[in-house]
């Protein structure tokens, strides 16, 4: 109230010990986190025996109420939110944060379309970075979102940058295709836990998805974590190659597939905006009927 800000505030009603430092913990992860797609916390503290944290209040919708509302995204448009997402998952895996409960329902999507994750009070905080894929930590306890965990950490409780890989090939493939790879099915959740270890990987239908991609985010969710990218970064430039190797390359249709590859580029890679811009403004002269 008197910096007149608005907030939002997390709060747990009647918490025991156990849940009050779940609170502090997640606290303690974010405000270490400085970055455009994660929403930080402002303040931590306890009122009258209540605990509560004080986060940025976002504008918008999260990216489980998108796809749930409009089905499956346009392939530039998911490959973009993937992008600037599996940024904010580098920065926090950097910085010794693994969030270890991705999915659509914990990223929001702010008034100007940023993908901005949230919820770390499944995050697990060390001293080491987690970029290189070398470390793996062991719980005893489950926790998560049972339709997000990855296989090794269901059957013998390890985790590792290479479960929130998993996570975050499931949320693509989500966006891509508009349905989950896993699903209940009323059969509850140790069925479901147990069709992740044991059956094989089938993404959901979607004729028109570039075979480059597909084969991206199979790797993501492949059974043996050994066999997943071993960072968010590798993985997020092999979806940006898959993008930029798109068919309509450079030189078709008579220079227009030029202009639609740098546009796809520049787009997804955050690069010259002001170019973009240009290059936007000159395709819509040059194929316009009246542009002179």
């Amino acid at each position: 109230p008197m910096l007149k800000r608005e907030v939002a505030i997390k709060t747990i009603t009647a918490a025991n010990g156990d849940e009050m430092q779940t609170l502090l913990h997640e606290a303690r992860a974010v405000s270490a986190l400085q970055h455009p797609c994660i929403v930080p916390v402002f303040e931590a503290g306890d009122f009258h025996g209540t605990p509560y944290l004080v986060f940025e209040y976002v504008t918008g919708e999260t990216l489980d109420a998108l796809v749930r509302r409009g089905g499956a995204l346009p392939t530039e448009h998911a490959l973009k939110i993937a992008a600037q997402f599996l940024d904010g998952l580098a920065h926090a895996h950097k910085h010794g944060v693994l969030h270890r409960d991705i999915k659509p329902a914990n990223i929001i999507l702010g008034s100007d379309g940023t993908p901005r994750i949230m919820v770390f009070g499944a995050a697990s905080r060390t001293h080491i970075s987690w970029l290189d894929g070398a470390h793996v930590g062991v719980d005893e306890n489950l926790i998560g979102t049972p339709a997000y965990m990855a296989p090794e950490y269901i059957e013998n409780k390890l985790y590792s940058a290479r479960t929130d890989i998993f996570a975050a090939g499931l949320v693509v493939c989500e966006m891509l295709t508009g349905q989950r790879v896993f699903k209940g099915n009323g059969g509850g959740v140790d069925q479901l836990l147990l069709k992740i270890v044991r059956d094989p990987i089938v993404l959901p239908p979607s004729p028109g998805l570039d075979q480059k991609i597909v084969a991206c985010l199979l790797k993501a969710l492949a059974k043996d974590p050994e066999a997943r990218y071993e960072s968010v970064v590798e993985m997020k430039d092999a979806l940006l190659r898959a993008v930029d190797s798109d068919p309509r390359q450079p030189g078709t249709a008579e220079g227009r597939g030029t202009l639609e590859f740098l546009l796809r580029r520049i787009k997804l890679k955050k690069e010259f905006p002001a170019m973009s811009e240009s290059i936007s403004n000159v395709n819509k002269v040059i194929f316009s009927d009246t542009g002179s």
